[in-house]
């Protein structure tokens, strides 16, 4: 994979394809169905606090969103906010129903610039959650014909404070092809690589997500998926708390198991780059070799000049080799451990967090 013209990578640079594969139509019949079943209409008070508006609007329960909260306070606040923090504690996506039992909330909006003494940290791993699985939707579009890629999950051991995000995936040939496929990318693949990123951010995709029940998952993913069995182990974690449902993603042409929140408009991302793709060494589920793709990213509100963006790109690709190390540890996290600290932490409950590296499923 030395050079471009003898790239894993394909060649073809046109626009991503926007057919949606079978398991993107079977979550978005899922969807809409779930839109469909919902009938009967409740209000429910949502008292904005913070920025530079105080007010009350009365809004749909089960079919409103904190986006159509914010179209009530004014443009900024719709082409600003990244998640909306709702009773100091809990946080949902921007274009999630606001399904809570009270009469009234207080909602406020989480800007990457926000008031004085407010902390941008939930804005900033939103967008770190949205570029982590935008890497993992292009990876199908760069690769050769002959080559399966199977989507995984978001690397759980990374967050926006340890300057990289990543997404974990698996590469095997097709059938036709012997040996097992490595990949450390050249500068020149991930130039290409680079390319589509933009191309995709460019393009505006749908991202939104939806709750499943395993059933449900099962029907999105297929019976032969290898994240069913991962939907099994959060749930049978979760079944104790009473939660009986994972959040699935649409992030362009994937559908994956992610806890939230997402940023609902790519126009908050700015500069945005994958800065290394390499092999773990480790067999998959479905027999090829895991890989990690790995990137940073500055939202809009907040460009970089060339000298400073060009040194944490640097710092994030000399740091990738000892993060290549650390994911071999003995010391794993499962990813239905992270999901369960993630989701705890989007519900304002806290978690135990110990410093351990992910479980390659």
């Amino acid at each position: 994979m030395a050079s471009e013209s003898e790239s894993t990578l394909s060649v073809r640079d046109s626009i991503i394809d926007s057919t949606p594969t079978s398991v993107l139509e079977r979550f978005l019949d899922e969807v809409k169905t779930k839109s469909e079943l919902t009938r009967k209409l409740e209000k429910v008070k949502v008292r904005h606090r913070g920025h530079d508006k105080n007010m009350t609007v009365e809004v749909n329960r089960n079919f409103s969103t904190p986006l159509d909260v914010a179209r009530h306070l004014g443009r900024n606040y719709v082409k600003l906010s990244a998640v909306a923090l709702v009773n100091g504690s809990q946080y949902l996506d921007m274009n999630e129903a606001i399904c809570f039992k009270e009469q009234e909330i207080e909602m406020e909006f989480v800007w990457f610039k926000n008031q004085k003494h407010k902390d941008p940290s939930p804005a900033n791993q939103t967008l770190w959650n949205t570029m982590s699985l935008m890497s993992g939707s292009i990876l199908a579009e760069v690769l050769k014909d002959d080559i399966e890629v199977y989507p995984l999950f978001p690397c759980v051991s990374l967050s926006f404070s340890q300057g990289a995000f990543g997404y974990e995936f698996e590469l095997r040939h097709s059938e036709k092809t012997n040996g097992k496929l490595e990949w450390i990318a050249s500068q020149s693949e991930l130039n290409i690589v680079n390319r589509k990123l933009r191309a995709m951010i460019y393009s505006n995709p749908s991202i939104y997500g939806t709750d499943a029940s395993a059933k449900t998952a099962e029907l999105i993913f297929g019976e032969n998926s290898s994240k069913n069995r991962v939907v099994e182990e959060i749930l049978s974690q979760h079944g104790k708390m009473g939660i009986n449902k994972v959040r699935l993603y649409c992030c362009g042409p994937i559908v994956d198991i992610h806890p939230g929140p997402l940023l609902t408009s790519v126009g908050l991302i700015g500069q945005a780059e994958i800065t290394s793709i390499y092999t773990l060494g480790v067999e998959g589920p479905n027999g090829g070799v895991i890989h990690r793709i790995e990137g940073v990213a500055l939202p809009s509100v907040l460009p970089a000049h060339h000298w400073p963006w060009t040194v944490l790109t640097r710092a994030a690709r000399e740091d990738a080799s000892a993060r290549k190390e650390s994911a071999k540890s003995t010391d794993m996290k499962t990813f239905a451990d992270w999901y369960r600290e993630q989701l705890a932490w989007k519900k304002g409950q806290k978690t135990n967090e110990v410093s351990v590296k992910p479980h390659l499923n």
